[in-house]
């Protein structure tokens, strides 16, 4: 999702890259968070976004993947399905009522063009969808400058096939998983 806005905003709105990022991080300062590059400002937008609805979008998805182990075209289509819910209740509810309470106006709906939030929401769903298949596709190797990733490290160290598993994108014993020993 990030990529997609830092493109957008940089290429086609000609804006600077973090200017979404303080989009979001004027919730805390206001229309002055718009003004130039706000450090501030990006650093309240990437913990607030981070640490609430990214964060709970993608436990939300976790959560029903874990409930409804789904094959490949269902997990697209759960992704696809949190990347709009995140857009119509966060970006159409949430963030509205939010940026009137404290500001008196909607500071996102102004600064962020509709089409390009939707992309974005949309693209954020479909990345959680396709994580299992990216960290599959990264196999064992070794991480830059030769450290191996943390979660390699724990599955090739663990006793168990199941202690490798990434935050539950897994199918019990089924074929579709995120996790190449919890194949069938």
């Amino acid at each position: 999702m990030a990529a997609v806005m830092i493109a957008v905003f940089t290429l086609v709105l000609g804006t600077g890259p973090l200017h979404p990022v303080q989009v979001i991080g004027s919730l805390v300062f206001g229309e002055a968070a718009l003004s130039g590059l706000h450090l501030p400002a990006v650093l309240a937008g990437l913990v607030l976004h981070q640490a609430g609805p990214s964060l709970a979008w993608g436990l939300a998805f976790g959560a029903l993947v874990h409930a409804t182990s789904p094959r490949r075209g269902g997990l697209l289509l759960l992704g696809a399905a949190v990347g709009v819910l995140s857009q119509l209740v966060d970006v159409g509810v949430l963030v509205p009522v939010a940026m009137r309470a404290l500001h008196g106006r909607d500071l996102w709906a102004e600064q962020v063009p509709a089409l390009w939030s939707w992309a974005a929401h949309l693209v954020f769903g479909l990345s959680l969808a396709c994580f299992p298949w990216i960290l599959d596709r990264l196999g064992d190797r070794p991480a830059p400058m030769g450290r191996p990733l943390a979660i390699r490290t724990a599955k090739a160290t663990a006793a168990t096939p199941s202690a490798g598993h990434s935050a539950g994108l897994t199918r019990r014993g089924a074929s579709m998983t995120g996790c190449s020993s919890c194949r069938g």
